[in-house]
């Protein structure tokens, strides 16, 4: 049976060894350079000039994601070309331009242990026209209290910043998964707006016409001691002054089987005016898509006279998606459940009877 003594003396030890490790540890992830925030990258840049930006894990550049500038905005080449999200680019160039942090470590040792080394981390470089580099960041792990670590390419110093570069390319963990381009994708294939609508056509395996109609403004009333103008000069400023429709309340005609049910003509009129794509396809193989006669189309025509065509084509292999395209463009793939709600029978449009 051990002494009273000895397990003091093995208790002291144990504290001594914790107390060692501690300091190791704190000597090996303390800040370098005693607190501050600097600069990440040598100079700021200006993001104007960056044309375009790639992002791979260290041992993985096979699956590298790519943005490109295209006029006023992104594309992803990858993705044939399709737009990006204006919202998560601007805020990497956002993250880029502010990009400040304090560093943790110059040690080549520990970069490993921030995720941040070669094979590890995340590489994110911008380059300008011509694809002249701009700058090379190694993005690592998420920091425990926010931000993440980060280093220049060809350098040990390692910042923690308030930015996450990991986050921003969807890349977690402790062993990452590469950045997916889809990430960056404006899936949002059409957007309109419910009220400029007037009419639809649903070409299916019956045609269905929704009409709108809207109820006639009411007119205004003169002024108690001005008498109705009478003269046609005076019809002109008549016709000016006339109250406009309110195009926020409708119903929808009757057609040759009766009425429309308002809610259900409304769903497919909502559906239509917020199409998304579930994923892109390729536009080489557009032929290959079943558009043109035997495709369904849903035509909207809007109050300025303008119409949008939307196409959809053949079911994909797994059955739970459909070709489409919008006035011709690019082609996609969109959940056939969305083209079921936009394409029922005339018989589901009519009011159940009460």
């Amino acid at each position: 049976m051990m002494s009273r003594r000895f397990l003091t003396i093995l208790a002291a030890a144990l504290v001594l060894l914790i107390g060692l490790s501690f300091l190791a540890s704190k000597a090996r992830y303390s800040t370098a350079r005693g607190g501050g925030f600097e600069d990440v990258l040598e100079r700021k840049p200006d993001t104007g000039q960056i044309q375009s930006i790639k992002a791979w894990i260290g041992d993985k550049p096979d699956s590298t994601v790519v943005l490109e500038r295209a006029g006023d905005g992104w594309t992803i080449p990858s993705r044939y070309g399709w737009k990006a999200k204006t919202e998560l680019v601007q805020q990497l160039l956002d993250d880029f331009s502010n990009m400040k942090g304090e560093i943790r470590s110059s040690k080549a040792e520990v970069l490993p242990d921030y995720q941040i080394d070669e094979k590890n981390g995340l590489h994110v470089v911008a380059a300008s026209t011509g694809g002249a580099e701009l700058f090379h960041l190694v993005a690592g792990k998420t920091a425990a209290q926010g931000g993440s670590f980060v280093r220049r390419e060809g350098s040990n110093n390692v910042f923690m910043t308030r930015s996450s570069l990991c986050s921003s390319f969807g890349v977690w963990g402790d062993t990452p998964r590469p950045p997916d381009a889809k990430r960056w994708i404006n899936l949002e294939v059409l957007k309109s707006e419910r009220n400029d609508v007037d009419k639809i056509v649903l070409h299916g395996k019956e045609e269905v016409v929704l009409q709108k109609e809207f109820a006639p403004p009411a007119p205004k009333p003169p002024p108690p001691d001005q008498a109705p103008a009478a003269t046609d000069s005076a019809a002109p400023a008549a016709a000016a002054a006339a109250p406009s429709i309110d195009r926020t309340n409708w119903t929808w005609k009757k057609d040759a089987k009766g009425e429309i049910d308002k809610g259900k003509a409304d769903s497919i009129l909502g559906t239509l005016c917020s199409l998304y794509a579930a994923e892109v396809a390729d536009p080489a193989k557009v032929e290959e898509y079943g558009f043109g006669p035997q495709a369904k189309v849903a035509e909207m025509t809007f109050a300025d006279g303008h119409t949008t065509r939307v196409e959809f084509g053949k079911e994909i292999e797994d059955g739970k998606k459909v070709y489409f395209r919008v006035d011709g463009g690019m082609p996609a793939e969109i959940y056939k459940s969305s083209v079921d709600r936009i394409f029922p029978t005339r018989k589901e449009l009519s009011p159940q009877k009460k």
